[in-house]
């Protein structure tokens, strides 16, 4: 499965390189990265916040402190 997944992904790069350049790569990358910068802005105005481990737990309050921040103190 992963070889076939591999094949097809290898093909399309190629065929997308013939048809509109090897400049056409970085444009892709940006707006991939720029899709991504959206849904995570959705998401953050959503309310979804990510989870924090076990070891991690955030004390009430201190959600915007970091370890520099209590270093200081």
């Amino acid at each position: 499965m992963a070889a076939l997944l591999q094949t097809v992904v290898a093909e399309f790069i190629d065929g997308f390189v013939r048809a509109y350049g090897p400049f056409s790569i970085p444009v892709l990358l940006f707006a991939v990265g720029a899709v991504g910068y959206i849904v995570l802005v959705v998401l953050g105005r959503a309310g979804v916040e990510a989870r924090h481990s076990r070891g991690e737990q955030m004390r009430p309050g201190t959600a915007s402190e970091t370890a520099d921040d209590d270093e200081r103190r």
